[in-house]
């Protein structure tokens, strides 16, 4: 259940979707590069990154909203870096007892690929767009999960640095990390799931578009068209 927790989150009643140019995406494979969860067996703890990318590949294929919603929308995402939140301990026979919001918020913070440490924003920092959009959320996730659902905190982060540079650029090279208490989740980018997909010329292997080369021949794999 643990790791495959976000899945449900994924709405995958949205299978393979299109979304820029052309590049199709399947929403369990970007919820699944998206997610992290703890390796401990006593924890329930779980990161969930939820990049602006993600709502556009869910906007993409629900006609019941116009584009200009669709726009304002992800207008307000782009303002930050959003992450979700679960942490419990699991008991002896099998209870879980979660962390509080501010507990949560205290003990996450984000570290970019230069080492710069950015904490969560304080409700008054967060624009009253974002904040109801999220605040949406949590009766949607206590519907679809239970207990799980009601204690999965969103914790909304800057989205740029001094230097007005993205914080986390999902397209781009490189990495970051998110710190829960004493425990670290890394993030490798891109995400593979927002590219076209590669394939190796040794055998013609489909891969990811994140990867430069073949694992397996060394091959420098090329972009399908």
């Amino acid at each position: 259940m643990k790791k495959y927790f976000f899945t449900a989150l994924a709405f995958v009643l949205f299978t393979t979707i299109t979304i820029g140019q052309e590049v199709k995406i399947n929403l369990n494979n970007l919820v699944e590069q998206t997610q992290i969860s703890s390796e401990s067996p006593d924890d329930m703890r779980m990161i969930w990154w939820v990049p602006t990318e993600f709502w556009e590949a869910v906007f993409s294929e629900d006609d019941s909203i116009s584009e200009e919603e669709v726009q304002e929308t992800l207008d307000v995402f782009k303002k930050h870096t959003i992450v979700g939140v679960v942490d419990g301990k699991i008991g002896t026979f099998g209870s879980v007892k979660y962390k509080s919001f501010e507990e949560v918020k205290n003990l996450t913070s984000i570290e970019d690929i230069y080492g710069d440490i950015y904490k969560p924003l304080d409700k008054e920092k967060i624009d009253e767009d974002t904040f109801l959009i999220l605040q949406m959320m949590k009766p949607m996730l206590a519907n679809m999960l239970g207990s799980l659902g009601e204690n999965f905190h969103f914790l909304v982060f800057d989205n740029k640095n001094i230097k007005g540079e993205n914080i986390v650029n999902p397209r781009e090279k490189g990495y970051f990390k998110i710190h829960l208490d004493k425990e670290s989740f890394n993030f490798k980018l891109p995400l593979g799931a927002l590219l076209p997909d590669k394939s190796c010329p040794e055998d013609k292997e489909i891969l990811s578009g994140a990867w430069e080369y073949c694992p397996w021949h060394g091959e420098k794999l090329v972009e399908i068209k």
